[in-house]
């Protein structure tokens, strides 16, 4: 009998890329963000998610993608994490896709720049391929960069 994974899918610049929904707390639109001095090239600033204060990763930063020319809001993808929630901003929200485990994958080898060191493997699906985010990864990537203590990793 198959095993199926869902995904949470959201899109940065041009790319989709893919989140296990069991690591993905909520996904919220347009929560303000308050920018700290000196921080970190990926953190865009702190968020107040409900009274708790969480760290905002830009996914755009840490994929090596161009800052947006358009200031419109972002997505928050809330994260839940060892030491507790963070936020990852993309650019728009996809749907929740179910994957077959025993589909077709590739190695994250076959991809460039950046968001081959943030991905733990990637899905063919029948129109596309589907990189699937790492958070783990991602935020030890950012920890090892910066010289930081992280949450799961971010300073």
């Amino acid at each position: 009998m198959s095993e199926y994974r869902q995904f949470c899918s959201f899109i940065v610049d041009d790319l989709v890329l893919g989140a296990d929904v069991r690591k993905v707390q909520e996904v919220v639109r347009g929560l303000p963000i308050t920018k700290v001095p000196s921080a970190p090239w990926a953190l865009r600033g702190l968020a107040n998610l409900r009274g708790q204060v969480i760290e905002v990763i830009d996914l755009r930063r840490c994929l090596g993608v161009a800052d947006s020319a358009l200031e419109r809001p972002s997505f928050h993808i809330i994260f839940r994490t060892s030491d507790g929630p963070i936020s990852l901003l993309a650019d728009q929200m996809g749907s929740v896709i179910e994957i077959d485990e025993t589909s077709p994958s590739v190695s994250p080898d076959t991809l460039k720049g950046r968001v081959r060191e943030v991905v733990s493997l990637v899905y063919q699906l029948p129109d596309r391929l589907l990189p699937v985010l790492d958070i783990d990864r991602l935020l030890n990537n950012l920890s090892a960069v910066e010289n930081i203590a992280v949450p799961g990793g971010v300073a």
